[in-house]
């Protein structure tokens, strides 16, 4: 669900329990502007894992649409970091 009025989104369980929240308000990168919409999916990973950190593999997107600002969608990775072999 998303929450204009405090600029955040939040993503429950079936049964209502409160799974993750995120966000703020402002104009850098990684805050949200009025959010409209959400959406979750694991379509397309590869092409977006490209864009994020190596050490990081992404399970699932995050898409938020934004109702102002530069960015009018946000996309969001959620998974974990990697085992890197040695460490």
């Amino acid at each position: 669900m998303v929450d204009a009025g405090n600029q955040v989104v939040q993503i429950f369980d079936p049964d209502g329990q409160l799974l993750m929240f995120f966000g703020e308000r402002g104009s850098k990168e990684g805050t949200l502007s009025i959010p409209a919409d959400i959406a979750i999916t694991r379509e397309n990973l590869e092409y977006f894992r490209t864009f994020a950190d190596p050490s990081f593999e992404a399970e699932q997107l995050i898409l938020v649409t934004n109702q102002s600002g530069p960015r009018k969608i946000s996309i969001y990775g959620f998974g974990h970091r990697k085992e890197i072999a040695g460490t």
